[in-house]
């Protein structure tokens, strides 16, 4: 069986970066996830070798989400979430009016 088969929940792709804790430990790294589900995600990591530990993510909108590494390979690792998440809140845009910047001079600005 293969692990797409295996997932609970199907999985987008994505490009977030977030920040990553390991359990019993002070250092947070920065990671990019690549894909994202309910129940998981896999992520570029280049760090130690970190076996089945647990781990909390740092995901935009989300807050900490504690998982546990479930593989790991030489700069990618696949996090499995304690508890399932919304995906779709970390999709949500960070919104704000914004304004084209002005393309010439108005008359009250000379040229130095």
């Amino acid at each position: 069986m293969t692990a797409a088969e295996q997932r609970t929940s199907p999985r987008d792709r994505i490009l977030l970066l977030a920040r990553l804790r390991v359990e019993g430990e002070a250092e947070i790294c920065a990671i990019r996830i690549r894909d994202l589900s309910a129940s998981g995600m896999r992520a570029q990591f280049s760090g130690r070798p970190l076996g089945h530990t647990k781990v909390a993510v740092e995901i935009r909108n989300l807050g900490w989400v504690e998982g546990r590494v479930a593989w790991q390979d030489a700069d990618t690792i696949g996090v499995r979430f304690a508890e399932p998440i919304d995906p779709e809140k970390a999709r949500i845009a960070v919104t704000g009016a914004y304004q084209a910047p002005a393309t010439g001079l108005d008359s009250t600005q000379r040229r130095l």
